[in-house]
């Protein structure tokens, strides 16, 4: 009876075993997006074609004191412009990612004057004023740990990531002069850093 019971516990092991292994292999490539960000399963990812880099111009931030700015101040029904913000240390953790609800629901941003990029175009804002200080060291790390997902999960070249000021029309200094996106797309091709990234 022993026995018995020992191989019916095997056999359901193994069975649960082959479920978990199909169920990972059968995921699409939209379906493992959306585990990774917890986007809910019947939300369609949006084919996301480049990434803009900005800063908040402010010292201090994280996403919900931008998510409330960016609906009172800004008129922004959609609340904060940016899909991911990535903090300082200050209100939330020195390299922490937020995701934010306009990522999590897969709209356009709201963080460019150009609608053709806000609708395919991922943006990410560092809390900080780099035209006074640079990004922290973690803060980069989480930048490129981000940016490179982002990169392999929608197939976006080091070249369609861009800085704020490079794709706006109007004009505007962000991500800030002690921010070197030249430098970040080298990180990002691979190629070896000539001088610090925040210097």
């Amino acid at each position: 009876m022993r026995l018995l019971i020992a191989l019916l516990v095997a056999a359901v092991l193994v069975a649960c075993v082959i479920n978990v292994m199909y169920g990972r292999y059968s995921m699409t490539a939209d379906d493992r997006i959306r585990e990774r960000y917890g986007i809910p399963p019947d939300t369609p990812i949006r084919p996301w074609r480049t990434v803009v880099i900005h800063h908040s111009a402010t010292q201090t931030g994280n996403a919900e004191r931008f998510d409330r700015y960016h609906r009172e101040h800004k008129h922004m029904e959609n609340g904060l412009a940016y899909h991911f913000v990535i903090g300082n240390g200050s209100l939330s953790g020195d390299g922490e990612i937020e995701v934010s609800k306009r990522w999590i629901k897969q709209l356009g941003g709201g963080h460019v004057d150009r609608e053709t990029i806000n609708e395919l175009g991922i943006g990410i804002g560092l809390v900080g004023d780099f035209t006074k200080t640079t990004a922290t060291p973690a803060q980069m790390d989480a930048l490129l740990k981000l940016l490179s997902e982002l990169q392999s999960e929608f197939n976006i070249p080091a070249e369609r990531v861009f800085g704020h000021c490079e794709i706006n029309r109007k004009p505007t200094i962000c991500p800030g002069p002690n921010f070197s996106m030249d430098e970040l797309r080298a990180r990002l091709r691979g190629r070896p850093q000539v001088s610090s990234l925040n210097k």
